[in-house]
């Protein structure tokens, strides 16, 4: 993480934790922006992959489409195809997807999701995965 997005990435953590969704909106947008700048794809991804799931929460479905899908680009980009960073920016793009009413598309980040959890041992995200491929009656 570059040292100017620490501080900004930082607040923007404590916001979210604190119940202030849209500052801590503007706080990761701005990181990804710095990040950007800084050429820092690491610290792009994890911007993007927060501000996915905030616009989300906002019921900015189409914005948290799209800053997921970036997070999702970047980490195979630059992770690979094996990470909990990986699996984590799917999981928000598989919620945006439903949200958007593509189950299509949902299914398919859920169920590389859950393969990438069940990898890293993370259970309670390999069972999200699974109740969602099944509400969603494409498993």
């Amino acid at each position: 993480m570059s040292e100017d997005s620490k501080p900004i990435v930082e607040q923007a953590r404590q916001d979210r934790m604190e119940g202030r969704v849209r500052e801590a909106l503007m706080g990761y947008e701005r990181a990804a922006a710095l990040a950007r700048v800084a050429n820092d794809m690491g610290q792009l991804a994890h911007a993007q992959r927060h501000a996915g799931d905030l616009h989300r929460e906002l019921g900015q479905n189409r914005a948290a489409e799209a800053a997921a899908s970036e997070a999702v680009a970047v980490y195979r980009q630059h992770d690979g195809d094996a990470s909990l960073d990986l699996a984590n920016a799917l999981r928000v793009l598989a919620l945006a997807h439903e949200s958007l009413g593509q189950s299509p598309a949902a299914a398919a980040s859920w169920r590389e999701a859950r393969s990438l959890y069940l990898a890293v041992g993370v259970l309670p995200g390999v069972h999200e995965c699974d109740q969602h491929i099944a509400h969603l009656g494409l498993a």
